[in-house]
């Protein structure tokens, strides 16, 4: 496996992910306006909520870190977790009213 030090020092750019997000949504993936509106949002809590979680266990990270990113895409591949607006504590506000499903998946009850 390549050694991937080098993601601790370099940080996620949010506009990058949000340009990304609408390229994909123009190529026919599934986001709605709303997830990509609400991209750098949902990004820092999903980045917060990682560290957070890193630190309980002792190791001490940049949330904007693309070793950050990196854990979080092998969560989403390997768990299928569900949407984070439905899910992410502290996003009950962004996800108000929202009534699209999450890329591919179901809308929850």
């Amino acid at each position: 496996m390549p050694a991937y030090a080098h993601l601790v020092n370099e940080a996620v750019d949010p506009a990058a992910v949000v340009a990304k997000l609408k390229v994909q949504q123009t190529l026919g993936v599934p986001y709605t306006d709303e997830h990509v509106q609400k991209a750098e949002s949902l990004l820092a809590a999903q980045q917060k909520a990682i560290a957070d979680d890193l630190a309980k266990q002792g190791v001490t990270l940049n949330p904007q870190s693309k070793m950050v990113a990196l854990i979080g895409y092998l969560q989403r591949i390997g768990k299928n977790p569900p949407d984070p607006m439905a899910t992410t504590p502290g996003l009950a506000a962004l996800d108000a009213g929202a009534t699209a499903a999450p890329p591919g998946g179901e809308k929850e009850p």
